[in-house]
Order: structure tokens, then C-alpha cells, then sequence
């Protein structure tokens, strides 16, 4: 099978792919060292998508070219046995019309071909061959440095960019800083999560702390502040891995208490997300996060007086008046019921 190609770190210039083919598929045929040599790329001919790794090859400019060629392309293939790589440098005109075989070089070490790229790192007149290992987001970067006569191996990198996404996240965490969290989870690209710890421990977490600063926005009047960090909060904790999602090798005991918080403390945040959300009149909003909480907690006294108001404020008296009922049932102190709560039952009577 034909090694997927794609461009990673280059300032590629926009091209249509088949002009390349074209040209470096003529440069092949004219070269006597690579003379009949088949280019077996995976070509996404016609593709409208501006997503460069939908294009298996990279463009760029480096130094040492000959005397009218100012562009360069990268090329990985397979070579003529299938169970090989080779790395193909060639330099192009401006348009990329014409090409010609600067080097090549069959010191390619490949871990998952399907998951396998090239790029022109253009600052450091090298070319970067990346390979990620397979169910893994671990991945390995060899640079080959281009001398002006041929292309010189140097070190293979490992990375784990999902581990050092998490552990940024961590960081931002243990700093209490929700907006940064949410800013870098945005753009985060994370992979094969359910391989890392923070997967299951990260949501309590980020929802603990979006309660907290939500608290504190609600005390300052920032009600829309407070909503939005609740439901990030929520959503995110939502989206967490269940207990019965976890990776072979983790055992669900290591990661229940991790992963989840008290029913209670998470009923209480409902509530209070709800209680923003009928503050800033988003009632049908609140009705749905009040439901929830007395799904989750029957027992829970202010969740039915604060579907009782939301349904008061909607004109819906009769199931405001239910809920109200409730609540008077479930409140132990008597005393803390609020005057209007028993006017409103009186009056329905």
C-alpha cells in the first residue's frame, strides 16, 4: 500500500497537485539515477480542501538550488518493494512546472504508514520526515539536512504532544486559571486520550474550579461571566470518559474517585447553573438543568422551589405551584421558607 504523505510545519506554497505530479514524475524519468523509478503517491487529485496534510507532498524554499530553480518540493514514497521508504528532494520554478532530482535518500525509517508526513523546515535548510507510532500520539521527527549535494540524516525525536497538551492544562489548573484553560482546550489536539491519566482525572477538576470562579463572577453581578464558565464546567465535565470508558490496562477502581465527584456536589453545581440561568431569564435553559438535578438528587429541597419560580416567571402557575408543594415537603426548617412560596400554594388552593 502506498504510504499516505502529508505536509507538516511548511510554508507550503498553493499549488494544484497535479502541476507537481506532473513535473517531479518528468524529473524522475530524465534522472539516470532514479531512471524508471515509480512514484507511488496517494494523490487527492481535484481536492478544493485548504488542509495541507490532504496534499502528500511539501513545498518550500531552500538554499542551494541551481541557477533558475527557486522552489523546492519534498516527496516521501514508497520504493519498488512496498516495504521501504525513500525521501526525494527536488528543486522547481516559480510555477512548478518544470523539476528536477536534487537528492534522495533511502535511510527512512517509517512506524505507522498510515499516519506518516514530510515537511520542508525552510529557516533550517532541512527537510523533516514524521511518522506517528500506531494507536499512539507518540510521534518521531527525523530531520535531514540538505548541504547543497545531498540530504544528511541527523537526530530522530520522539514527542508526545497529547501528554504535553495535559500537562499544560494541568499547570493552568493548579494556577486557577479557568479562561486560560478554556482558551488552550479550544485549540487543543488531542489524540488516543483514554491512554492518559488526566483523561479521567482533569474533569473534576476544571468543574470544581468553573464553580468556583462562577460563584465569584455571580457575587460580582456578572451573571453572564457565571454562566459561561458553568457551562463550560458542566460540558466539559460531561464529556469526560464514563468509568466503564476506560483503556485495557486501567482498572476502573483507579479512576472512579478520580474521575467523579460526590452526586451531591455535582447537583449543587446544577442548581447554581441553573439559578444563573433564571436569573438572566434563560428559563427554558434553567427548567432543563432544574429537571436534571431532581433526576439526580430527589431529595434536594431549593432544586423544586427553583423550578417552582421558573415556572412561575413562564406563567405556568400550576406546575409552579406543584413544585412549590414539593419543596415545602422536602425542607426541614420550616422557618426558612419564604413567605411568597406559601402565598403562591394559598392562592392556588
Amino acid at each position: 500500500m502506498p504510504v499516505m504523505v502529508f505536509a507538516k510545519k511548511s510554508a507550503a506554497t498553493k499549488v494544484d497537485s497535479a502541476v507537481i505530479y506532473k513535473s517531479v514524475a518528468e524529473a524522475l524519468k530524465k534522472d539516470p539515477k532514479v531512471k524508471n523509478e515509480i512514484l507511488k503517491w496517494n494523490w487527492y487529485k481535484g481536492s478544493s480542501s485548504d488542509d495541507p496534510s490532504q496534499y502528500p507532498y511539501a513545498t518550500g524554499v531552500l538554499k542551494g538550488n541551481p541557477k533558475g530553480y527557486t522552489q523546492n518540493i519534498a516527496a516521501l514514497t514508497n520504493t519498488a518493494d512496498d516495504n521501504s521508504y525513500r525521501l526525494y528532494l527536488f528543486a522547481a520554478n516559480e510555477d512548478f512546472s518544470d523539476a528536477v532530482v536534487l537528492s534522495y535518500t533511502d535511510d527512512v525509517s517509517i512506524d505507522n504508514p498510515a499516519k506518516t508526513g514530510v515537511w520542508i523546515d525552510c529557516e533550517g535548510n532541512a527537510i523533516g520526515v514524521y511518522s506517528q507510532l500506531p494507536y499512539s500520539a507518540i510521534e518521531s521527527d527525523t530531520m535531514f539536512k540538505w548541504n547543497g549535494k545531498s540530504l544528511e540524516a541527523q537526530d530522530t525525536e520522539g514527542t508526545d504532544p497529547t501528554q504535553k497538551a495535559y500537562d499544560a492544562e494541568e499547570k493552568l489548573i493548579a494556577k486557577g486559571d479557568i479562561d486560560g484553560f478554556i482558551k488552550f482546550d479550544k485549540n487543543a489536539d488531542l489524540e488516543y486520550v483514554q491512554k492518559y491519566d488526566s483523561y479521567y482525572t482533569l474533569p473534576q477538576k476544571v468543574i470544581k474550579l468553573a464553580h468556583a470562579k462562577a460563584l465569584a463572577a455571580g457575587k460580582a453581578g456578572d451573571i453572564k461571566r457565571a454562566i459561561t464558565l458553568l457551562k463550560f464546567g458542566i460540558d466539559y465535565y460531561d464529556d469526560g470518559a464514563a468509568v466503564d470508558d476506560i483503556s485495557p490496562g486501567i482498572s476502573p477502581s483507579d479512576v472512579a474517585d478520580t474521575k467523579k465527584i460526590s452526586q451531591n456536589e455535582f447537583c449543587t453545581i446544577l442548581n447554581d447553573y441553573a439559578y444563573f440561568l433564571s436569573s438572566d431569564k434563560q428559563y427554558k435553559e434553567a427548567e432543563q438543568y432544574l429537571k436534571r438535578v431532581n433526576t439526580l438528587c430527589p431529595d434536594r429541597a431549593v432544586a423544586y422551589f427553583n423550578l417552582g419560580d421558573v415556572y412561575w416567571e413562564t406563567d405556568n402557575k400550576t406546575l409552579a405551584v406543584d413544585n412549590y408543594k414539593k419543596y415545602v415537603t422536602l425542607v426541614k426548617n420550616k422557618n426558612v421558607i419564604p413567605q411568597q412560596v406559601l402565598e403562591r400554594i394559598k392562592a392556588a388552593q
